[in-house]
């Protein structure tokens, strides 16, 4: 490479752990072109157009993007004071939409999300990769599917807030009863 022109990114002189298992090398570089890292270097490269963008990351670490593999963007369980409706898809939208850059800023470029509230994550993931939104690319799956009694149901939550003796509503058993149709559950009583 002769030169790196406008437009481009160059982080430097940071120690580079480039992810391959080679050991981190010291005084590394790479070279970004719009979301794409073009260029690893073991060093600075040698010519640098001043009309680019150079980070100096002396004394900092320069590696590839972190993945989360498993995050619940919109499943936010609790609201500040006033706000009265915090299970709504509006709520759950904003709530998750706000918690997207501090993620990326933490060096989280991808995460999975195996099931969310409403079609929230599918939403916040569309606005990403739209560029609407900065965060990090998202790979969800929609709305989450439980069984009865699973992490998405009010008897589950209500049981996560019982402190050490369970009311009344906790201690209810489950019926459950399998109808002739294999792989359905049904919940007969609560």
């Amino acid at each position: 490479m002769d030169s790196i022109t406008g437009g481009v990114l160059v982080i430097a002189n940071g120690t580079l752990i480039d992810g391959t298992g080679t050991e981190p090398r010291r005084n590394g570089a790479i070279v970004v072109r719009g979301t794409t890292i073009v260029e690893v270097h073991a060093a600075k490269p040698p010519r640098f157009d001043p009309r680019g963008t150079m980070i100096d990351a002396t004394g900092k670490f320069i590696l590839p993007g972190l993945i989360d593999g498993h995050v619940h963007l919109s499943m936010y369980q609790d609201a500040p004071a006033g706000i009265t409706s915090p299970t709504t898809a509006e709520f759950c939208t904003m709530r998750a939409a706000e918690h997207l850059l501090p993620i990326l800023r933490a060096g989280v470029t991808s995460v999975s999300v195996p099931g969310g509230k409403w079609f929230v994550d599918v939403t916040l993931r569309d606005a990403v990769k739209a560029g609407t939104l900065p965060g990090p690319r998202i790979f969800c799956s929609g709305r989450a599917l439980t069984p009865p009694g699973g992490i998405s149901t009010i008897a589950a939550r209500r049981m996560a807030t019982c402190q050490r003796k369970p009311p009344a509503c906790c201690a209810t058993p489950w019926k459950i009863s399998l109808p002739r149709r294999a792989g359905s559950v049904t919940v007969a009583s609560i």
